[in-house]
């Protein structure tokens, strides 16, 4: 009988207790035959490791009694696994029952694959695309999502290699690759930590591939709006203002990481300050001033930490 690959499921959570038994749950549904569930609490506030222990035996469930980060959460994660492939879940997903096994096809598909990424949709649109493929632009620093908001009518059915590739929320990884570069970076904390991750893979001559077949579902709310307009008015992407700072200021820290003397000054001279009049337009219409001032404060000590290190 030929041998079937552990893969260890890494799930990193803080609190939300519905969402992360929701999570597994799904996962004891997957038909992949060789797998363990790592469950790291980062701190958590209710009850959620307590209902984990209670209801999830199988499960390992690692205890941090001070916020770390997501980072350190799936590095704690990843470093008390066995699998041969680390399948990093956030908490706030459910998975299909074949896409264990789907991402597991995934690295046979092409050649020095690092890592599989999923087709990713949102929770309660069941076949509205969050997620089909991402790169992140070494220019504006933007991360732009293939297929975001369109329904799925198959457009993105093929199982391929994404160039510069961004892996959010889901997304698989070989044990030896993850190793060879470390680790997720401890700095970032959250926000862009997965992105620097695929790019250091990718930089180690690895491919990131989209598989499709590999379904997930996110819980994210889908906005909707009357007009473009009243979109580009009032949208804003960030949940909270704790995400705001760290993936405003990790943006800068990816860029001056990889985008390269010219591309970052071009970031930091025109579409950084860009961004952050877009940003400013919006919080102000839709009053939350909050969330600009976290804005405002992770791209300034981002821009410090470039300016004190240099280029």
């Amino acid at each position: 009988m030929e041998k079937v690959s552990k893969v260890s499921i890494v799930v990193p959570a803080m609190n939300r207790k519905d969402e992360v038994v929701a999570c597994l749950i799904s996962i004891q549904k997957t038909d992949y035959p060789n797998y363990e569930v790592v469950v790291v609490d980062d701190a958590s506030t209710d009850d959620m490791p307590l209902e984990v222990e209670g209801k999830f035996k199988d499960v390992k469930l690692i205890r941090s009694y001070e916020n770390r980060g997501a980072a350190i959460s799936r590095n704690l994660g990843a470093g008390s696994s066995e699998g041969e492939y680390i399948f990093f879940l956030d908490s706030d997903t459910v998975i299909e029952e074949g896409t264990v096994q789907e991402l597991v096809n995934g690295f046979a598909a092409f050649p020095g694959t690092g890592v599989v990424t999923p087709m990713i949709y949102y929770h309660e649109e069941r076949d509205r695309i969050w997620f089909a493929g991402a790169r992140i632009s070494l220019v504006t620093g933007k991360a732009e999502y293939r297929g975001l908001g369109d329904l799925d009518r198959g457009q993105f059915h093929r199982v391929e290699v994404i160039n510069n590739g961004h892996a959010p929320s889901a997304f698989m990884v070989k044990r030896e690759v993850f190793d060879a570069v470390g680790g997720f970076d401890a700095t970032f904390f959250m926000g862009f930590e997965e992105s620097d991750l695929a790019k250091r893979i990718e930089n180690q001559g690895y491919h990131i591939v989209f598989n499709p077949r590999a379904k997930v579902w996110h819980k994210i709310p889908r906005l909707r709006y009357e007009s473009k307009l009243r979109e580009f008015l009032f949208y804003v992407s960030f949940r909270n203002e704790r995400i705001a700072y760290h993936t405003s200021r990790n943006r800068i820290r990816y860029m001056k990481r990889y985008a390269g003397r010219i591309r970052l000054c071009l970031f930091v001279t025109l579409f950084l300050p860009a961004s952050l009049v877009v940003y400013a337009i919006k919080c102000v219409f839709s009053k939350r001033l909050a969330m600009l001032v976290s804005i405002f404060r992770g791209s300034v000590d981002g821009l410090k930490d470039l300016c004190l290190r240099g280029y």
